[in-house]
């Protein structure tokens, strides 16, 4: 007897912790250093990635090279990884 339903689960995202280097606007790219093993990764946003900083939404334009980060982003087949979630703290810039 062959099954009529077939269920698959989606990955769960991966998450890091590290240090941005470098935000392209522009392109929707950022640039990462994982805290442990310091690889650097370029990872994609879209408009469903969440930015949160002191748990409050945020843009990207808020993120700064330097900044302490946790990242949540899933492997994508031909592209970099896509961010899934990303967050900070740290002081509102004036």
């Amino acid at each position: 007897m062959i099954p009529t339903h077939a269920w698959a689960r989606l990955p769960k995202p991966l998450k890091l912790s590290g240090i941005v280097l470098a935000v392209d606007l522009g392109r929707q790219t950022l640039r990462f250093e994982h805290a442990k093993s310091k690889k650097t990764f370029v990872l994609d946003w879209n408009k469903d990635t969440d930015f949160s900083r002191n748990n409050r939404r945020a843009t990207p334009a808020e993120l700064k090279p330097g900044t302490a980060i946790l990242i949540y982003y899933k492997e994508v087949s031909f592209h970099n990884p896509l961010l899934k979630k990303v967050s900070w703290t740290g002081a509102a810039e004036n």
